[in-house]
Order: C-alpha cells, then structure tokens, then sequence
C-alpha cells in the first residue's frame, strides 16, 4: 500500500528542511559554538573539584549562564547530545539524498556524488564516535605526592573519576605511584612538571614510565597525561592536650602566576579550630615586617598557617619555615618536608578508534568528490598549452 499523495506533500516541507543547506548550517554553528564553550571553560574531571569551584566564583557572570546549560560538562550535556542527534538526522537525510541522486548520475557526476555519498558517510561515523565518546568514556584525575601509590581500582579522594551514560566498570588493576617529579624550567622559572611514574601490573614487576607535557602514559586502553603540579608540605598538628590531629602530605592548589607563584588550601579536620587555610611561600623574605616570597623556586620555604572565623576573616595566623613549626591559637603546626605533588589526567575513550575511521573515510571522499573537477581542471590546462605552443 502506498502513501496518500496528500500525506507525501504534508511531510515534503519537512523531509527537504531536514537536508537543507540552512537546517545544516544552523545545526553545525550551534554545535561548533558548543565544542568552543567546552574548550574554553574548565570542565568537570579536566581540573580538580577546589580548582573549578575558584573559577566559579571568580566569574559568577560567565557561571550564571554556563552552569544551568551543563557547559562545564559540555561534552556529556544534554545540548551536547541533542544537538549531536539533530546533526545526525541531518547527516542521514543528506546521505539518503545523495545515495538516490548518484543512481541517476554518469560519468564524471556520479563519481562526484558518489565522493560526497563517501564524504557523508564519514561524517556519521564522526558523529558516532562522538556519541560513543559521550556515552561510554571515563574521564578523572588522580592527585599523588611523590613516593605514593594509587590504585586505579578503587576510587577515593586521590582517585576521582567520572563516566559517561551507559560506561561501566573500573579502571585496569594497575597500582601507579609517582616516584619523582622534575621542575622544567623557561628562563630560570618552572613553568611545568615531568614526571617519573611508577607503573605495576598485578603479579608483575614495577616499571618506571615517563610522564610530561606531549609524552601521555597508556595502560590498556587508558591513557594518562599530565593536567597539572604543586607543592605538598608534610604538616603535622598537635592539639594542646597532645593529640596529633594531622600528620599527612597536603597537597595544595596552584595558583599559576604573579611571578612568585601561590600554592594554598584550607584543612578541616576534627578537634582543628575551625578553618585553617594553609598557604606555602615558596622563597620568602622579610620586607618591612611582612613575609613575602620573592619568586616561584622553593629556595627558602615557609607555610603561612591561618585559622578563619566563619566569615573568613583570620582569627590568628603563623609562619612556619620548613623543618620547624608555629603556634596558633594553642595547637601546634609543623613543616617537616616538602615534596611536589602530581594531578594526572585518566581517560579511557573507546570512541576515538570510530573517529579515526570516519575521518579517514571523509578524507577519502572528500578527494574523490573533487577529483573530477581536478581532472578537467589539469586536462584544460594541458589543452591550452599545446594549443600554444602550436
């Protein structure tokens, strides 16, 4: 049975707006706009939790807007997969039209057609490998001081990691500690961190693998790059009745920048009083009664121990240089080391092969779509030689 000619042409106006020129152009801005508002803002798993919620509240402008529409996960929003449907729709309608159109066609036409059928059919499976990268992907950090192990199995405050709509299951058993980390250093300031991991399969032997800025670290289908370094003192507290409340490597935030660098965060631990913010100097000196580090180089360390009312105001504060201590408000604060800490990017993505390929394939058509007109182009040219010559 077919369809009543008054159906065909209620629907006609809709089937020629899925393929039209102006629905794919609207449909590509939109999503183009979106990938540009992920690549620009910090998105979720990409930067630490504290990081993210600093550039929240030093841009409540951009973040009134951003955070209702899912863009600091803009790759998994609801936008992103909706708009990633409708440029699926409009692919599949184009691909249908140029598969009929290439029946009809001969000669140096149908070979036309039939680069941009290719063309189209590589853009799917694009579009379906961003799908599966939206769905099935796990994206984390892991956050280590040198000389600790994590296990990727088991997730933790060290280990955080997010997935994508139907992906499942943990990472690869591997335990992953940093054995060392190296400053690299741009006219005699660090401006990044490489890394030496130490990588260890259940029941083998640990291996040590190098990790730095373009040199990722692979593990069974997760890759691993490095997001972004610090300082972690080693702090130990002890209470007036002598408790010790805290006796552990803090990693701190880095705050890049400013010349000297800022590296700091607040602790919170029971029988602490209150709030302490905790803020690392990295090379210190004493100008008019106020310590001040002069540059980013740990030459000559010292952590800034403040408690905070409420309000966030500093109730009493002390200094600490590395290997002594500082009393506030009666508890005792220690600076026994210092080491650098690492935050490693983890991300599994089993869509990136189907990208490869649809990429390969648009290529692929691409060249044979204009490989006609390049032909006719060179045999004119060719032509139009000859006839000068003679």
């Amino acid at each position: 049975m077919e369809p009543s000619p008054n159906i065909m042409r209620l629907f006609a106006p809709l089937v020629r707006a899925l393929y039209s020129t102006w629905s794919t152009v609207a449909v590509v801005a939109a999503f183009t706009l979106l990938c540009v508002a992920g690549a620009m803002l910090p998105q979720v798993g990409a930067v630490s939790d504290s990081a993210l919620d600093l550039w929240k509240s030093d841009h409540p402008v951009v973040t009134a807007v951003a955070e209702p529409l899912g863009l600091y996960e803009a790759f998994s929003s609801i936008p992103f997969m909706v708009l990633l449907a409708a440029l699926a729709v409009n692919m599949v309608a184009c691909t249908t039209r140029r598969a009929i159109l290439s029946r009809k066609a001969r000669g140096g036409a149908a070979v036309a057609l039939g680069g941009s059928l290719v063309l189209h059919v590589g853009l799917l499976a694009l579009l379906a490998g961003g799908a599966v990268t939206a769905g099935s992907s796990i994206d984390g950090r892991i956050v280590a001081t040198e000389g600790q192990v994590i296990d990727l199995s088991r997730e933790d405050q060290y280990l955080d990691l997010r997935r994508g709509v139907w992906a499942d299951g943990a990472l690869p058993g591997y335990a992953l500690g940093v054995e060392s980390s190296r400053p690299v250093s741009d006219g005699g300031v660090s401006t990044a961190v490489e890394s030496v991991l130490a990588v260890a399969e259940p029941g083998a032997e640990t291996v040590s693998r190098p990790l730095g800025v373009n040199r990722p670290v692979r593990l069974e289908g997760v890759v691993l790059t490095h997001a972004d370094w610090g300082f972690s003192p080693l702090l130990t507290v002890v209470s007036p009745a002598g408790e010790v409340l805290v006796d552990a490597y803090v990693a701190l935030l880095s705050v890049h920048g400013g010349g000297a660098g800022a590296y700091e965060d607040v602790v919170e631990a029971p029988g602490l009083p209150g709030t302490v913010r905790l803020r690392l100097l990295p090379d210190v000196r004493i100008q008019d009664g106020t310590a001040v580090s002069v540059s980013p180089e740990p030459r000559n360390p010292a952590l800034e121990i403040s408690v905070l009312a409420e309000d966030g105001t500093v109730v009493e504060s002390g200094l600490a240089f590395l290997g002594s201590e500082a009393e506030v408000q009666g508890f005792n604060f220690a600076f026994g080391d210092l080491r650098r800490w690492t935050a490693v990017r983890v991300r599994a993505d089993s869509g990136r092969f189907v990208v490869y390929a649809g990429f390969a394939i648009g290529l692929f058509g691409l060249l044979v779509r204009y490989a006609p007109a390049i032909w006719a182009a060179a045999r004119s040219r060719r032509s139009t030689g000859n006839e000068v010559s003679a």
